[in-house]
């Protein structure tokens, strides 16, 4: 069976949304790094943390609403 847009979310059509919900979280993530590394955070704890955030943020930027 090939894969459809309803086997795979991921295969969507990337549009400018999608585009610009990418660059917020590349922005929401860079500013933690930025703050962190501002602190002289250890570099492990700094990663760490982005890894912890990463999902949380990832989950603001790309849910679904639903209508």
């Amino acid at each position: 069976m090939p894969y459809t847009r309803d086997h795979a979310p991921w295969m969507r059509k990337l549009t400018p949304l999608m585009i610009l919900r990418v660059l917020l979280l590349g922005l929401g993530l860079g500013a933690i790094y930025a703050a962190l590394t501002t602190l002289r955070v250890h570099l492990y704890v700094t990663l760490l943390l982005l890894f912890l955030s990463a999902g949380p943020l990832s989950y603001l930027v790309f849910r679904e609403e639903h209508e």
